[in-house]
């Protein structure tokens, strides 16, 4: 069975304004991606990029910095959809960013807090259960 490949279109964010994002949310694409591997954007911008990103229904994507537990825990704490993870070279390269990404029994991912993305605690169980289905790690 062939399974449809849909194509989407997005764009990247490199300036933690949060009034850039809020524009290029309304201008239609199907996502939008915050880079924090080559700006000077900081984790507390992230997670206010992510709220105005996703208030007009896109996912929002950090491309992290390096394959790394805490960056990767810290952006996907704050509520993004996925991760995009550079310098990604080889299958153990790949294996440590899914496990870093996802939690048991499919990776490593333990839940150090109730941040934004667990709904601080309010819908805990709910996401737990959903969220290993819905985040995603594109590697790089």
């Amino acid at each position: 069975m062939t399974k449809k490949i849909k194509q989407t279109i997005g764009s990247w964010i490199s300036v933690g304004s949060i009034s850039v994002a809020e524009i290029m949310a309304e201008v239609g694409f199907d996502w939008l991606c915050i880079d924090i591997e080559h700006t000077s954007i900081d984790y507390s911008k992230v997670q206010e990029l992510i709220i105005a990103i996703q208030s007009k229904g896109i996912k929002a994507y950090v491309r992290v910095g390096g394959n790394d537990e805490i960056i990767i825990k810290r952006v996907l704490d704050s509520g993004a959809n996925g991760v995009i993870v550079p310098l990604v070279k080889d299958e153990n390269d790949a294996l440590h960013a899914v496990n870093n990404s996802l939690y048991p029994p499919i990776g490593t991912r333990g839940v150090n807090s109730l941040s934004r993305a667990q709904g601080y605690g309010f819908n805990f169980d709910n996401y737990v259960k959903q969220v290993n289905k819905k985040t995603e790690v594109i590697l790089q």
